[in-house]
């Protein structure tokens, strides 16, 4: 419809916008956030508040309103951390911290605020890693705000929000068939990143948000097409969310702090990053949430509150924001068994673990200082592979390496003409459960392939065969050969010596066969034996800690680890399985650490903490988890 702009009347709105319809009470302060701060405008902060609860205005009052929430959204349109540069303003902001604390909630209610702000010239991409995380985390979010209706005050009703739902592609277009102008819920990680990756790089508009969630788990290529967006861009907003599990992960080197990470300490909350200029992201604004300083907390100290949750004023404590990181979250993290474990770090502080508070398998400095430039080997060497065939959302890793005589080029010292273990490359096999062909069919064709192609022989190729590991195993045996090694990382440890220089068996110095197999990595990586330990597999390896239980080595248990760092070890527990084909095929161990792991076995075996715990039951770990 045409507006004859001479008879038409002109309606004036506050913060100075006009326009040939009156508008509603939102689509004004959605007007004015998108060009503020200007003469006559709130803060961009403000209009976003303005619009939410006009929009929704069940969030007034709301439990779901909260100081975290309003911490995130200032983060979000903080105009001292935004970057301008050639006409286009840049932010990027990284909400890292504890569990609980609502970061995934807020970024999804503040991607219907922008997106509806200019729905026709803007696009939302919403990640997470696994289509069951999309629809668990994220897509509930936007249906919530984008299904439900928006409130219309001038006729006092709900109407339509605007847009087209299109749930079985987990997006919302701003008309139907628009495929352009939405917002998006991808999968990133297993076999969708190629297809995230495409649609990140295939679309182009005007404006463009990104929230990655799950930051830490999600694969750097997503990070990469950072680029990509930014061409004909002219407001990019980067939201990342994670939880803290390691400053190698991408979202850890996205936190980075400007001043590097020693600039900070437990108590900060707040910091300039320091950007990363490979993925052209921007410095921005990190934002942290600890436990210790949730609302809730910091409310039940201000009441009194007593070991009993009764207030000072007799009043039984109930928590004024329950839906995030609660008091009794609080008491329970202070439980001594949990302080200063990894799980206490990431999901109650919200922080990078403190260097030296936790026993983990490897750390960077030892990788570092033994295992980063490759071997020369002398003529003879051989490739040997390992298969972690991992099902339910966990990444199906098959790595390869090269065994041979190291050279005394290698800078291997005393080790030179002793075997070494090359880390080459590693294939993520794809799996698809549409497919007719039976998932350890699919695993185990991939699998001969790849080896063939590198020749590898069927007695230098190995899989760990616990549990649905068995029927992987069986494919493989049937479709290649027979003659190759299963490993059972859930089984007992063998009567195998623990190493060259300790003779007592493995099953009396560890608690189960994944502990023998990953001390077995230290040891090599420790005897300058092991190279080419890669970023992915060295966050697992420096993010696993392990105590000494019963008299026994035991390393962290996998859903632990996954509880607090988000994902499954698959890279290295590939790499640990490759050690143990290369160990089974009658590799040379040249060990002169062993000493040293027992005269750490010893101190801690005087201690008065260790006697408490012989002195009672075995600690609960089972066998037969991993």
């Amino acid at each position: 419809m045409q507006i004859d702009p001479i008879n038409t009347p002109v309606y004036r709105h506050k913060y100075d916008i006009s326009s040939y319809n009156r508008l509603p009470g939102w689509k004004i302060e959605s007007l004015a956030f998108l060009d503020a701060p200007y003469d006559g405008s709130l803060s961009k902060f403000a209009h976003a508040e303005n619009m939410a609860r006009s929009l929704w205005p069940s969030l007034r009052g709301s439990q779901s309103w909260n100081p975290w929430l309003e911490r995130c959204l200032k983060a979000f349109t903080n105009e001292e951390y935004a970057v301008r540069r050639h006409g286009t303003v840049i932010r990027t902001i990284v909400l890292t911290g504890c569990a609980s604390a609502g970061k995934t909630h807020t970024a999804g209610l503040y991607t219907a605020l922008w997106w509806l702000s200019s729905p026709k010239k803007s696009i939302a991409y919403f990640t997470s890693t696994s289509r069951p995380m999309i629809r668990k985390r994220i897509w509930p979010i936007i249906q919530k705000f984008g299904s439900g209706g928006v409130n219309d005050m001038r006729e006092d009703k709900i109407v339509p929000f605007g847009g087209n739902m299109v749930d079985s592609s987990t997006t919302l277009q701003a008309e139907k068939g628009d495929d352009k102008h939405a917002i998006y819920a991808l999968a990133v990680a297993q076999g969708d990143t190629a297809k995230a990756v495409a649609k990140l790089s295939g679309q182009h508009a005007e404006r463009i948000l990104l929230v990655i969630d799950e930051g830490q788990a999600t694969p750097e290529a997503i990070y990469a097409t950072i680029p990509n967006l930014r061409k004909a861009c002219r407001d990019l907003t980067i939201i990342v969310i994670e939880n803290p599990s390691g400053k190698l992960t991408p979202s850890g080197r996205a936190s980075e702090p400007a001043d590097g990470w020693n600039s900070i300490g437990e108590d900060s909350t707040e910091w300039r990053t320091k950007g990363v200029p490979e993925w052209q992201y921007e410095p921005g604004v990190a934002i942290r949430f600890d436990g210790t300083k949730s609302p809730n907390v910091e409310a039940a100290i201000k009441a009194g509150v007593d070991e009993n949750g009764i207030c000072r004023n007799g009043e039984r404590w109930k928590d004024p924001w329950p839906f995030i990181y609660t008091y009794a979250d609080s008491v329970a993290a202070m439980d001594p068994e949990r302080i200063n474990t990894l799980s206490y770090w990431v999901q109650d502080r919200g922080f990078q673990p403190p260097d030296g508070t936790l026993n983990t398998v490897l750390t960077s400095e030892a990788i570092e200082r033994n295992g980063r430039e490759p071997f020369l080997f002398h003529s003879s060497k051989r490739t040997i592979a390992f298969l972690d065939p991992a099902f339910g959302g966990d990444k199906c890793i098959l790595q390869f390496a090269e065994v041979g005589k190291t050279s005394e080029d290698s800078g291997v010292g005393s080790y030179a003409g002793k075997e070494g273990i090359q880390l080459t490359e590693f294939v993520e096999l794809i799996i698809d459960p549409s497919s007719g062909v039976e998932i350890e069919r699919q695993i185990a064709e991939q699998t001969k392939s790849h080896c063939q192609m590198k020749k590898v022989a069927p007695h230098d190729f190995g899989l760990d065969a616990t549990a649905i590991g068995r029927g992987v195993a069986y494919a493989i045996a049937e479709i290649w050969n027979p003659n190759i090694r299963r490993v059972e990382f859930g089984g007992l440890p063998s009567e195998r010596a623990a190493s060259p220089t300790d003779y007592r068996p493995e099953k009396e110095v560890y608690d189960r066969k994944v502990t023998a197999l990953w001390f077995r990595v230290r040891e090599m990586v420790l005897n300058g034996q092991l190279r080419g330990i890669y970023r992915e597999a060295e966050i697992e390896f420096i993010a696993r800690t392990y105590e000494i239980k019963s008299k026994k080595y035991s390393v962290m248990k996998k859903t632990d680890m996954k509880e607090a760092i988000g994902y499954s070890p698959d890279h290295a527990d590939a790499i640990a399985g490759v050690c143990e084909v290369a160990m089974l095929g009658g590799f040379d161990m040249a060990s002169t650490v062993a000493e040293s792991i027992n005269d750490e076995w010893e101190s801690m075996n005087e201690s008065e903490e260790l006697e408490a715990v012989l002195d009672g039951e075995d600690g609960g770990w089972g066998l037969g988890e991993v």
